[in-house]
């Protein structure tokens, strides 16, 4: 098999699309990853599995599947040799990524009710305005993490702190479903870190990050960090900068109870 017949395969199944990150090509459904090429230039397709569907694989084909390295391969990644698996075997095992996919978006529904609670206190608190901070997190109910960071501007010794920790970690934070959304009362003149130009967290608007801020009772010259569930419970705040691995300590312990 071929990177075009990986493509071609993925791309078959209902409501399947091609995306990107970090320039590397994925499929996706509902807007979640289910397999990438990210790992082409190897010779492998990779597949987003669990360990236990990622053991069963291993043992029926040892030669054809392996663990992507590092935590990623522990928590199920798996690549597949695609030179040396047929299309019946690259089928069977795209379609076992598709449709855990489609299993994990499946609850999504269900935690829209208490992210709604958040919405609804934001547009009571700015009536008359339809601001893009709701549409940006109404589309994030149910899909992902969010972490929120405030601060007066871009020059924040904190910010700046903030930053540095998430350095060489963006795909750590990605692969936990996390999306950062900067909150600057100042907007930052200069151009976007290496940090933010990775993670490409959505924009809002100077006027429109007061609504967040009086939700979240931080005034405008305040840092804090505020970490959200995928049903828009705030499961950590911090008003210094959080260091990676309690972030991540974070993530892990949400999903083990699926918020």
């Amino acid at each position: 098999m071929t990177p075009s017949d990986f493509r071609r395969i993925a791309l078959s199944f209902p409501g399947a699309e091609e995306s990107s990150h970090m320039g590397a090509a994925d499929f996706r459904v509902g807007g979640r990853i289910f397999a990438t090429l990210a790992s082409v230039k190897e010779g492998f397709g990779n597949l987003m599995l669990t360990p236990e569907q990622q053991a069963l694989f291993l043992a029926d084909a040892p030669d054809i599947f392996l663990p992507i390295k590092g935590r990623w391969g522990r928590n199920g990644a798996t690549h597949i040799r695609l030179a040396v698996a047929d299309e019946p075997t690259l089928t069977g095992a795209l379609s076992t990524a598709y449709k855990l996919r489609l299993q994990k978006n499946a609850p999504a529904t269900r935690r829209k009710t208490q992210m709604s609670k958040i919405l609804l206190t934001f547009a009571l608190l700015t009536p008359a305005v339809r601001t893009f901070a709701q549409q940006t997190l109404s589309t994030l109910v149910g899909r992902d993490r969010v972490l929120l960071v405030f601060a007066p501007s871009a020059l924040d010794r904190r910010f700046g702190q903030q930053l540095d920790a998430f350095d060489h970690h963006e795909v750590d934070l990605t692969s936990r479903d996390l999306v950062l959304i900067p909150l600057l009362q100042q907007p930052d003149p200069a151009s976007p870190s290496t940090v933010l130009r990775n993670l490409r967290p959505p924009l809002v608007h100077a006027d429109e990050q007061i609504t967040v801020r009086r939700r979240f009772h931080v005034g405008p010259s305040d840092f804090a960090v505020i970490l959200l569930g995928k049903t828009g419970a705030e499961t950590l705040r911090s008003t210094t900068p959080i260091p990676i691995a309690r972030l991540t300590r974070s993530l892990d312990a949400m999903a083990h109870t699926k918020n």
